[in-house]
């Protein structure tokens, strides 16, 4: 680093003399600061130089600091902080209170340890970039954010808290942060963004890399407009804790993106993402979670969001809504979603609140052994499922396609194909509509496949005897749940 410091300057010198060829130069240091910079952008950057905007800790250069702290006190708003490695570990409980980059030689070698005090990092002025550290062993937080502007990337943060300590954690006023391509490891609570006194906005939380949190990989509580995506999540929850997740979105957070995570815990516990306590307007699209008790959570005044194109497998419930003290759950959207391989892979259980209104579209439920599961206990006051939309699902190969219970009545059931499903179809005790405006579904043990001359005597795809096979038979009979118009073929956009 300091030959090419030394190049550096010897350049912008010749410059200023008039040199003409900086390929020359360049070539007469046998190729090393091509390797360095390229030249177009060599060429932009030369003369922006100014050397009284970097400090340097550690090394062997004159001046140098030897405590971080000294240099963040000593440097003035828009310096570069450099940090080498060679003195590290920095035992040090740092405070950066000025607009400042802090860049560490390597991120694997340039430690800085709290000493198992409060915090290890505290940012308390806006527009700080930090990157290339480990940060180590604090009682309570690794990064505590204050501030906004901020930008915390590349850095490994582990042994933050074995209890309620946090990695990375933000409380008002901080906002518009980025937290991008870190290494989380053992710590008790990886990112949270904590705006449960004040709303929180604009948090981008990308590619960033969590693994063996004792609870909750990232939380966010009161935010509006942030984004959460591309993070994998692996084996949180390390103390058993079904109240964990992987992702935790929870009171009023509004217009959030939670997509392309990956949440994977190898004991089936927790939860993958869980949203609750009146969260609307967000869209929660392309995670793939695998390995839990419950695959989302989804509740509590749950409404008016966007749940498309997710990989569930292999959890207990795949997909689960519930009601609670929040409010109903309505108005959502759920489209393109593939629950596979789970006990049950979509669960409707209001709890004391309604499960209404929502949409529930173009979804491949398959390989469950409960495709579709909606019920109530009956116990104490209880909410209902009504005036849900089922439409272009695919639901095959579960043990039961559908199965409700009496409080799942007034829903509209239609355009969906059941296919191969081993005990039924479906099994419903409410009175509900299966199909709408002259189309119902696709039923495979429907008897008008095997004699469709007979059955379909117009040739219009629509079977002209109803399809009466929605157990329980004698129920369903008295009650009239039927399919009208079953499908002669699958239904196919």
């Amino acid at each position: 680093m300091f030959k090419k410091i030394i190049c550096l300057v010897i350049i912008y010198f010749l410059i200023a003399s008039g040199a003409s060829s900086l390929l020359t130069i360049a070539q007469d240091m046998n190729g090393e600061f091509e390797n360095y910079f390229s030249n177009e952008n060599f060429l932009s950057y030369i003369p922006n130089i100014d050397f009284e905007d970097y400090l340097y800790v550690g090394g062997i250069g004159p001046g140098n600091y030897s405590k971080i702290q000294d240099a963040i006190d000593n440097s003035s708003d828009g310096d570069t902080i450099f940090v080498y490695d060679d003195s590290s570990p920095y035992y040090e409980n740092i405070v950066i209170d000025k607009t400042i980059n802090l860049i560490g030689e390597n991120k694997n070698t340039t430690i800085i340890d709290g000493k198992n005090l409060s915090f290890v990092v505290i940012i308390s002025a806006d527009n700080v970039k930090i990157s290339g550290f480990t940060i180590q062993n604090s009682k309570n937080v690794g990064i505590k954010l204050l501030s906004s502007f901020n930008t915390i990337f590349g850095n490994i943060i582990k042994n933050c808290g074995k209890d309620d300590g946090r990695a990375i954690y933000a409380n008002p006023p901080a906002e518009y942060n980025t937290i991008s391509e870190n290494l989380l490891i053992d710590n008790d609570l990886g990112i949270s963004i904590w705006g449960m006194t004040a709303v929180l906005t604009n948090y981008t939380i990308t590619n960033n890399t969590i693994l063996n949190c004792y609870t909750t990989g990232i939380v966010l509580g009161g935010t509006e407009d942030c984004v959460v995506s591309g993070n994998t999540i692996f084996n949180h929850n390390l103390v058993n804790d079904e109240r964990c997740s992987g992702i935790y979105v929870t009171y009023l957070c509004i217009r959030n993106i939670i997509s392309e995570n990956t949440i994977v815990k190898p004991a089936n516990v927790c939860k993958g993402i869980m949203i609750d306590e009146s969260c609307y307007q967000n869209s929660i699209y392309e995670n793939t979670i695998t390995d839990h008790m419950w695959g989302m959570w989804l509740g509590r005044g749950f409404y008016d969001n966007q749940i498309y194109k997710n990989n569930v497998v292999n959890n207990t419930y795949g997909m689960y809504l519930t009601g609670g003290a929040w409010g109903d759950v309505r108005g959502n959207i759920f489209s393109e979603n593939t629950i596979t391989n789970n006990e049950y892979g979509l669960n409707l259980e209001p709890g004391f609140y309604n499960i209404k209104e929502n949409t529930f579209t173009s979804n491949t439920i398959k390989d469950n052994t409960y495709g579709i599961y909606c019920l109530t206990y009956g116990v104490g006051p209880i909410g209902e499922i009504f005036n849900n939309v089922f439409i272009k699902n695919i639901i095959i190969n579960n043990n039961y396609g559908f199965y409700s219970s009496k409080y799942f009545f007034d829903n509209v059931i239609y355009l969906n194909n059941f296919i191969n499903n081993r005990k039924s179809n479906a099994y419903c005790k409410g009175s509900n509509f299966w199909d709408n405006e002259g189309e119902g579904n696709y039923w495979e043990n429907y008897i008008g496949l095997l004699f469709p001359a007979l059955f379909d005597m117009n040739q219009d795809g629509i079977g002209n005897i109803p399809y009466r096979r929605i157990k329980p038979l004698i129920y369903n009979l008295l009650s009239g749940n039927k399919d009208r118009y079953p499908l002669m073929n699958p239904f196919s956009e």
